[in-house]
């Protein structure tokens, strides 16, 4: 049966309407080509958001640096320095105790670390900052301090408690024949954290321990300390080099010891196997046919 016609203006407009409504709960049929239309307008609302630090492009990245999952963190240290690179680069900014940080990756004991920009809390920036910054303040040290020899350096590997041991400087593991290159707070003579306002000095040392002896104590049971003769003495080619007996008979090349041997740089050694030193504590030292 045939619908009524509208028989006013009211009805006409009542009409318009509803139809107008229907047309925009249930959308205009989809014509052939709407399917790759929806998917060209989704993948157009992919917007790169681009790197999460505005000075991501000045920061030096390393390629065996782990990456991290953003881990938050709080710095535990008064004042820490976060640079462009390790272990020296140009500051990017200094951070405080109780500032927080969102981790991102690792490297010799250095973060890369993402935090609000000084200028504009807004952006987020992002630098290396060492390990120490994370850490509990140190504690008193009240073990033997180790005595390093010429070219060592006093460090520790944790701030609380510290470790002590001494190890050389380097620049990348290449430097480091048995371990790797990894950052270290330098200690003092007294066993004590080296600091500059409130910020810890960090080096970049050799991961695997020098062998040193503490002060007083004897070279480790591991060295042999041969027994001599009355008329030899102790030499040995290096500090950690074997122990060995000799008439000596200085000489300054090989011909001087006469097919006796080569002429060789040796240190003086002690019953202790220690080396002989001088009053400044320079290695006492000589050259030998061998």
């Amino acid at each position: 049966m045939a619908l009524p016609r509208p028989t006013s203006a009211v009805a006409r407009t009542s009409t318009i309407l509803v139809a107008s409504a229907a047309l925009l709960l249930f959308g205009c049929p989809k014509k052939s080509g709407d399917a790759g239309d929806a998917s060209a307008e989704a993948a157009v609302a992919v917007v790169d958001a681009g790197p999460e630090a505005t000075n991501a492009a000045q920061i030096t990245h390393y390629p065996d640096e782990r990456a991290i999952d953003h881990e938050s963190a709080t710095v535990k240290t008064a004042k820490t320095n976060a640079q462009k690179a390790v272990p020296k680069g140009d500051l990017v900014a200094t951070l405080k105790a109780g500032d927080s940080v969102t981790q991102v990756s690792e490297h010799n004991g250095y973060f890369l670390v993402l935090f609000p920009d000084p200028a504009d809390a807004t952006k987020k920036i992002e630098g290396w900052v060492s390990k120490f910054a994370f850490m509990d303040p140190p504690v008193a040290h009240k073990a033997k301090i180790p005595t390093c020899g010429d070219g060592l350096h006093l460090v520790s590997d944790k701030v609380s408690p510290l470790n002590l041991r001494c190890s050389k400087i380097c620049v990348d593991d290449s430097d480091c024949p048995s371990g790797k290159c990894e950052a270290a707070i330098t200690i003092d003579e007294k066993g004590t954290p080296r600091s500059t306002n409130g910020t810890p000095e960090v080096m970049p040392v050799c991961s695997v321990p020098v062998v040193v002896r503490e002060a007083g104590a004897a070279k480790p049971a591991a060295v042999s300390v041969p027994k001599c003769a009355s008329d030899e003495t102790l030499y040995a080619q290096s500090e950690h080099a074997p122990i060995f007996c000799s008439k000596g008979g200085s000489c300054s090349k090989d011909a001087d010891c006469k097919g006796k041997g080569p002429c060789v740089d040796v240190m003086i050694m002690q019953d202790d196997g220690n080396p002989a030193r001088t009053m400044h504590g320079s290695p006492m030292g000589d050259k030998i046919c061998k």
